[in-house]
């Protein structure tokens, strides 16, 4: 967004939009300035130049193209905060509002923004014109006093601030709040704001992306309501042959496939014959499984490439498609939905246009993780299947009912269970450290003692969480410790 200045003719925004010729000049006259002022948050190029592209250098422009002033917007890794630093007005444009709109189009690129400044009257002058709060040390959460801290921690950045020195002053720390934003929940489509939502980071793949997660008050249905990564369509989690490889695994085949087919064929609905569409099939170990166990050849949909020509490889009937897009004129007997839904933006979307595939009398099954277990309390942000930035709804029961029957209206639940997948425990209790462990999706550089001390400590924790993983594979069917649920519901019609 522009904002144009009614007592200077200035636009304010993005630098990448307004001098997109200058990029390079600009830079370099950024980073001087902000070396001269230590007060500034010194920056490297590479880092301005990142800003630039990113949109979160904003500037300040006469309609000649002369530079009067520009603000750096640094994003936390919580993604929805931000700190308003590098804030510089250049001599000849001061006492013309620019410090007022360049604060003005860097607000809404944040729920929260913060200032951290020892200039009293620039503080007093947020305070009364621009939103801002005073805050101390109990106003912010963690994830935003480890944002702010990363950030001076650099090396640039910390031999400014001792360089500075007492000379710096007294700090002031500010804060401003855009209103919560409604949304209907996906499950009871009551209205839900965003007010609570909390923070995860991805552990289990490397990416430390982030996301924030909003629960609905009513049916408990987990949403994800932003995401700190650039990624604007995250889908799949990264097929790398560790993931692949453990789904052509044969303990993945005798832990999860095998119980899912013989729960189908105990429920009548798979035998020698049917028609079978996995949506999101992965490598199609279970495709495979059903063609070798149960002499049934089934289709598969995958949306990632990699995993979908592995799939083909083993020659399988595997699609590479969105499951939305995905065209045929064939009806179907059964249509499984293993850990799909948690990834799609609209899961309702995703199971009409599977209900709309079934054969009279079929049957679609489902199965999620889902809120409510004992592990989901227990480690909260740091549970496991949550996997931000991958997964976007995390339903409750009561929401996967609703939402099954909107999108399936002339079909009725037929079974439903709990579901216990071993390493629930195990692994959110290790990912605990992940920071200090070898990680199988990236090449990390550790040293042979924070190696070794992070693995001992993930082994320990994994070894102090196996009673509860006893215990949930001996009683989730009575006691609501299981942290995923299955469901078949079947079309009226016979087969």
């Amino acid at each position: 967004m522009t904002h144009q200045s009614t007592a200077a003719p200035l636009a304010v925004g993005p630098a990448r939009g307004l001098m997109p010729e200058g990029r390079a000049e600009l830079l370099w006259t950024v980073q001087r300035t902000l070396r001269a002022h230590t007060s500034l948050a010194p920056r490297t190029f590479e880092e301005l130049g990142l800003a630039y592209d990113q949109d979160r250098l904003l500037v300040a422009v006469t309609e000649r193209g002369d530079l009067g002033g520009w603000l750096l917007c640094v994003r936390h890794a919580d993604g929805v905060t931000q700190e308003l630093a590098g804030l510089y007005v250049r001599p000849g444009f001061r006492g013309s509002g620019t410090a007022r709109l360049l604060i003005a189009a860097a607000l809404p690129g944040a729920r929260t923004s913060l200032v951290l400044t020892t200039r009293q009257r620039f503080a007093r002058h947020l305070v009364r014109h621009a939103g801002f709060r005073r805050c101390g040390p109990r106003d912010l959460v963690s994830a935003q006093w480890r944002g702010m801290l990363a950030d001076r921690l650099r090396p640039a950045r910390l031999g400014a601030l001792i360089s500075a020195g007492p000379a710096a002053g007294r700090p002031t720390l500010l804060r401003h709040d855009r209103p919560a934003e409604s949304e209907p929940c996906p499950g009871c489509l009551r209205p839900v704001h965003d007010g609570r939502a909390f923070t995860a980071r991805d552990a289990a793949f490397g990416t430390g992306a982030s996301s924030r997660y909003a629960a609905c008050p009513h049916c408990g249905h987990l949403r994800q309501v932003s995401t700190g990564t650039d990624v604007q369509d995250v889908l799949c989690e990264p097929a790398s042959p560790f993931t692949a490889g453990a789904m052509d695994s044969a303990t993945v085949e005798r832990l999860v496939y095998r119980p899912r087919a013989r729960w189908l064929a105990r429920h009548g609905v798979l035998s020698p014959g049917s028609r079978v569409l996995d949506v999101g099939c992965g490598t199609g170990g279970f495709l495979a499984h059903l063609a070798v166990r149960h002499g049934v050849r089934g289709t598969g949909v995958e949306a990632d490439p990699v995993l979908a020509a592995r799939a083909r490889a083993r020659g399988l009937a595997v699609h590479q498609a969105d499951f939305t897009r995905f065209e045929t004129d064939l009806r179907y007997d059964v249509v499984t939905l293993f850990h799909l839904l948690e990834h799609c933006p609209d899961p309702e979307a995703v199971l009409w246009r599977a209900s709309s595939l079934l054969a009279p009398g079929g049957a679609l099954c489902v199965e999620v993780p889902v809120v409510g277990g004992l592990a989901g309390r227990l480690y909260g942000a740091h549970w496991f299947p949550l996997l931000p930035p991958f997964h976007r709804h995390i339903p409750s029961r009561a929401s996967l009912v609703e939402t099954l029957r909107r999108a399936c209206p002339d079909g009725r639940v037929d079974a439903s269970r709990p579901i216990y997948l071993p390493g629930e425990y195990a692994v959110s209790a290790a990912l605990l450290f992940e920071p200090l462990l070898p990680h199988p999706h990236q090449r990390r550089r550790l040293g042979p003692a924070a190696a070794a001390v992070g693995s001992v400590a993930a082994l320990t924790a994994a070894g102090l969480s196996l009673p509860l993983e006893a215990a949930s594979a001996v009683l989730h069917r009575v006691v609501p410790l299981a942290g995923h649920h299955r469901m078949l519901v079947r079309t009226a019609g016979d087969r």
